[in-house]
């Protein structure tokens, strides 16, 4: 709870007041697992709870009460002390709805023990599909980075078994961060995006849309709004179509430039984007030019 002694002050240090309570949110959620229950819905599900990782992080780093991985450094943020209290209190109701669906958890874990039935194990790294194993991989990495030096008192992982306990709980969970997020003052939301910023490009380097994609999906999932702007901004950067410096074509030459795209494509058409880049194009004599995209039937 916040010290006596920062009623005189009239402020508090929010890593400070946080510090505990904080570490202990983290821990829990760091060594949660999912049931193989979960079936199709667990590569959704996983990608739910890797971005719900990189919130909390997120959430400490832009308040001081992680340090900033880019500096090695513990952010100072001063508040006044109910808005300190009332972040203690959405902080305790997170790790209270995670302590009581970890109880859940361990009460059906001894129902399946007594009735000899072998689906209690946990899917791994092994089972997943390749865009959620490469995101469970590179948010892990960052959330990693992030806890560097922390001290966790837990060691054990822990399972959720029911899709129905894990839903319930990561909407408690995002419902209060989204409280915590907008307590706080503008400063901590422009360090929030900074933040959300990194956490995409780490995540979309190198990979394949459909990693992205996942995550864009789990952060309207959490309703993580600094983190679907990013998202955002990344796909709109990613698909700004083709660029030709220079184009010269004789006379009776038929040039199309641009994407040809026909109904029943297959693939996600490309809407969105910020366009082509046509350059410098010239035409001669009886030259048939088009360029842009072309929609058709066929």
């Amino acid at each position: 709870m916040v010290e006596p002694v920062g009623a005189t002050l009239g402020a508090v240090s929010l890593a400070t007041a946080l510090s505990g309570i904080f570490v202990s949110v983290v821990e829990c959620v760091e060594y949660v697992e999912l049931g193989r229950h979960f079936g199709k819905d667990f590569d959704k599900s996983q990608a739910r709870l890797a971005a719900l990782k990189l919130q909390i992080t997120r959430w400490g780093v832009s308040t001081g009460a992680l340090p900033d991985p880019r500096t090695g450094r513990y952010r100072t943020l001063e508040v006044e002390i109910d808005v300190a209290a009332t972040a203690v209190r959405l902080l305790s109701a997170i790790q209270d709805d995670i302590l009581e669906v970890e109880k859940k958890s361990q009460n059906i874990r001894v129902q399946l023990s007594s009735t000899g039935r072998v689906d209690l194990a946990t899917i791994g790294p092994n089972d997943m599909a390749a865009p959620t194993w490469t995101l469970n991989s590179q948010a892990n990495a960052i959330v990693s980075n992030r806890v560097q030096g922390v001290s966790f008192v837990r060691k054990a992982k822990w399972a959720i078994y029911e899709k129905k306990h894990f839903d319930r709980l990561l909407d408690d969970i995002t419902e209060n961060l989204g409280h915590l997020e907008k307590l706080l003052p503008l400063s901590v939301a422009r360090s929030l995006q900074d933040l959300c910023r990194i956490e995409v490009d780490s995540v979309q380097s190198g990979q394949s849309e459909a990693v992205i994609d996942l995550l864009k999906d789990a952060s309207c999932a959490n309703n993580d709004t600094h983190l679907q702007q990013a998202v955002r901004e990344a796909i709109t950067s990613g698909v700004s179509g083709h660029q030709w410096e220079r184009t010269e074509v004789d006379d009776h030459v038929k040039l199309e430039q641009g994407d040809r795209i026909a109904m029943g494509y297959p693939c996600q058409v490309p809407t969105g984007r910020v366009g082509h880049s046509f350059g410098v194009t010239i035409g001669k004599g009886h030259s048939n030019i088009h360029q842009g995209d072309i929609y058709e039937s066929t």
